[in-house]
C-alpha cells in the first residue's frame, strides 16, 4: 500500500495521515515500526530497489543462460520493465528530483543504490571475458537511469534494440 502510494503520487505528496489511513493503523503503531516518515521512505525505496533488482537478474538469466550474452540481455530485461502498465520511472531517480537538498536520507539512499548496477554488471562483463569495464562504453549505459529516462520520453522501442 505505501509502496504503490509513494511511487504513484510521489513520497513528498503522501502524508502520514493519509498513510495510516489506508494501512488501517495509528500513528502510534506507524512510528513504532519507523522513527519518522523519512525512515519509512527509505525502506520503501529498499524493497522496491531489491524488486526491481529481482527481476532484471532473474530475467537476464532467463533470457540468456549463456553468462556471455547477459550483457545485452539487460537491455532486453530493462525494456520489459519500463513496459509494465503502471511505470512512472526509476524509483530512484524520482528520488532524486524529489529531494534536491542534499542531506535528506532518502536521496542518500538513492545516490548510493544508483551506482550498484553499475559495479554488478562491469563485474560480470569482465567474467564473460567480452569486454574490460575499461572499455564498456559506461557514459551511455551508467546505470538504468539513462534507459529508464529514454523510456519516460519515448514509445518507440526500436532504440533500446539499436543501444543492445
Amino acid at each position: 500500500m505505501t509502496a504503490e502510494l509513494f511511487y504513484r503520487e510521489g513520497i513528498r505528496s503522501v502524508g502520514v495521515d493519509t498513510l495510516v489511513q489506508r494501512a488501517g493503523v495509528s500513528k502510534m503503531t506507524l512510528y513504532h515500526h519507523f522513527a519518522s516518515k523519512d525512515e519509512l521512505a527509505v525502506a520503501y525505496l529498499s524493497r522496491r530497489d531489491e524488486a526491481v533488482h529481482r527481476f532484471i537478474e532473474a530475467r537476464v538469466v532467463e533470457l540468456a543462460p549463456d553468462p556471455r550474452r547477459r550483457p545485452l540481455a539487460v537491455f532486453d530485461a530493462f525494456a520489459e520493465q519500463v513496459e509494465r502498465d503502471g511505470y512512472r520511472g526509476c524509483h530512484l531517480i524520482n528520488t532524486l528530483v524529489e529531494f534536491p537538498e542534499q542531506d535528506h536520507p532518502a536521496r542518500d539512499f538513492a545516490l548510493d543504490r544508483n551506482a550498484v548496477p553499475c559495479r554488478v554488471r562491469a563485474m560480470e562483463i569482465e567474467e564473460c571475458e567480452l569486454w574490460s569495464s575499461a572499455t564498456w562504453p559506461w557514459p551511455s549505459w551508467r546505470s538504468s537511469g539513462g534507459f529508464m529516462r529514454w523510456r519516460r520520453q519515448r514509445t518507440d522501442y526500436s532504440s533500446a534494440q539499436r543501444s543492445r
